[in-house]
């Protein structure tokens, strides 16, 4: 999984789209190895290359922004929203390592 997400990164040719694509690249190894099946990478995969292509080309002035940015420079408004993203992912994630098969995999 290491190796074909490092590859994976590498692809990318540039080191803030290699890191990202090197994490989601394990993330996405993992789903395999727990699920036996492409399908929820697949999805995952197009999901976070839809909203990518999305904010491009719908708020192209923010094509190289920070975070903060979407935020309109408010620190708390930004803390708040990772928070809040958080809450939705942590229980999203423990939903599906509970639904996942038992055994070796």
């Amino acid at each position: 999984i290491v190796i074909s997400a490092l590859i994976f990164g590498i692809i990318h040719f540039n080191l803030a789209q290699g890191l990202h694509a090197f994490l989601i690249g394990l993330l996405l190894g993992w789903l395999y190895s727990k699920t036996g099946s492409i399908l929820p990478g697949f999805v995952f995969h197009w999901v976070n290359n839809t909203v990518a292509y999305l904010m491009f080309n719908l708020m192209p002035q923010m094509n190289d922004g920070k975070l903060i940015d979407f935020f309109h420079g408010n620190d708390r408004m930004m803390y708040g929203g990772l928070f809040f993203s958080l809450c939705i992912f942590v229980p999203s994630l423990l939903q599906l390592i509970g639904r996942m098969p038992k055994g070796n995999k």
